[in-house]
């Protein structure tokens, strides 16, 4: 071909290879995967579709779900992308410049926080001086610095027990976009000295308008000998790796502050191997549980109502099992039933891909060593909507079953084998014999 038709050949197959599309053409090898899905499609149309994952499906694939794919009836490799959805965002913290720090020995501290310029924030962090505290705090917002509102009130906790640190000191609060905020920290009844503001950041944090209920199953832990004045919940989530929004306790006790740890693992027990005189064999052992979060249960009476925080929000984790332990402290444990422990999820990640009615598609999960694709189709359909998409649906999982092992002849007739070679040995043993005593003649 001339060179002048070159280029020509080469725009003409990328839109080829674009244009037939969504199909990677690559033959899949399904005996690394663990599990399999029918996709079950009743009446989709031609196009992409999204496939919502399932709560099994999630448990079977890894945590960063590396290890899906998407294959078609002539066992080729299907380009998708995963539709994650919003939740909570990954708070980026900014400080402000503290100015017109104010204070009233014995009464409060006061000092306003100047953002440069207005932008949403809808939450607020605070460091203050002291150790074992419980502050009542008042936010304010300006636009100008002059005229005030009433943003929000509440309740400052921080408690210091050995290396480990618990302490409530964010707040809440509807969305705003003031560039001045005012804080007020009031003292404790028996604290005379003066309250030092030392730092305050903000930040928007987004989360998933709605949360799905998880059915869980709790049960009560009776606490070691050693381990103090502690109530001991755990929680089944049923699966792993579902994207677990917040914890929520219900305790009926009036009024109340306690500290609390919230731990995680996926499984009661794992096998590893270990070294022993006849060498590594396998072993049993219990899996250590890990602290995902700590903080401040409280439900405190003021002279206008009543404050209360008795949300873990965002859990942040994706583990099965969890572990949550109250520190009682002196007092008598809180009044909370197992009945009174909820978690919520965020919804489910999704699968887009090109559907084609005259083609049968499955679901492979469960590979340990898989990395994650990369299509070209992520670029092309970065801004599809997936939630105007019809939906198809996850199968009921099951064993990916691998090409029948040929057993070697010698093991399939092991009884066998043995009986021909004695026959063996043995006709060697006269033919041996023989020719020796041919020799002695000679």
């Amino acid at each position: 071909m001339p060179k002048r038709f070159r280029g020509l050949r080469v725009f003409v197959a990328l839109f080829c290879a674009i244009a037939g599309g969504s199909v990677a053409q690559v033959e899949f090898e399904p005996g690394a995967w663990s599990w399999e899905s029918d996709v079950a499609a009743e009446d989709a149309p031609e196009g992409f579709v999204r496939l919502e994952l399932t709560p099994e499906a999630l448990d079977a694939a890894r945590p960063s779900l590396a290890d899906l794919r998407v294959v078609n009836g002539r066992n080729e490799l299907v380009a998708h992308v995963m539709a994650r959805p919003r939740t909570h965002a990954k708070a980026q913290w900014r400080a402000a410049t503290l100015t017109n720090q104010v204070f009233t020995i014995g009464e409060f501290a006061r000092v306003t926080a100047d953002f440069g310029a207005r932008e949403r924030r809808n939450q607020i962090r605070v460091t203050l001086s002291g150790e074992n505290y419980r502050r009542f705090a008042q936010l304010e917002g300006s636009e100008d610095g002059r005229d005030w509102a009433t943003v929000d009130t509440a309740w400052l906790f921080h408690y210091r027990d050995g290396g480990q640190s618990y302490d409530a000191t964010t707040i809440r609060f509807p969305a705003n976009d003031f560039r001045y905020l005012r804080l007020t920290a009031y003292n404790m009844e028996d604290e005379p000295n003066t309250i030092q503001i030392r730092r305050v950041e903000t930040c928007e944090v987004v989360a998933d308008p709605e949360e799905t209920p998880v059915a869980v199953t709790v049960d009560s832990v009776e606490p070691a000998e050693d381990d103090g004045n502690v109530t001991i919940f755990d929680i089944d989530s049923g699966y792993r790796n579902l994207p677990i929004a917040s914890l929520r306790i219900a305790p009926m006790t009036p009024y109340f502050y306690r500290r609390y740890e919230l731990l995680g693992r996926d499984a009661p027990r794992e096998t590893y191997e270990r070294r022993e005189e006849t060498g590594m064999n396998p072993a049993e052992r219990e899996v250590p549980w890990r602290l995902i979060a700590s903080g401040v249960f409280y439900r405190v009476e003021r002279d206008d109502g009543e404050d209360e925080d008795l949300v873990v929000d965002p859990v942040g984790a994706s583990y099965r099992y969890y572990r949550l332990r109250i520190l009682n402290g002196d007092d008598a444990p809180l009044d909370v039933a197992q009945q009174d422990i909820f978690l919520t999820r965020h919804a489910l990640s999704t699968v887009l891909f090109d559907y084609r009615p005259s083609q049968a598609y499955r679901l492979f999960l469960g590979n340990a060593e898989a990395t994650a694709p990369s299509y070209d189709l992520a670029r092309a359909v970065s801004d599809l909507d997936d939630r105007t998409l019809p939906g198809v649906e996850v199968g009921p999982l099951r064993a990916v079953v691998g090409p029948e092992e040929v057993v070697p002849f010698l093991q399939r007739y092991r009884n066998a084998s043995w009986l021909v070679l004695v026959l063996v040995v043995a006709v060697m043993g006269l033919l041996i014999a023989r020719n020796l005593r041919n020799v002695q003649r000679d």
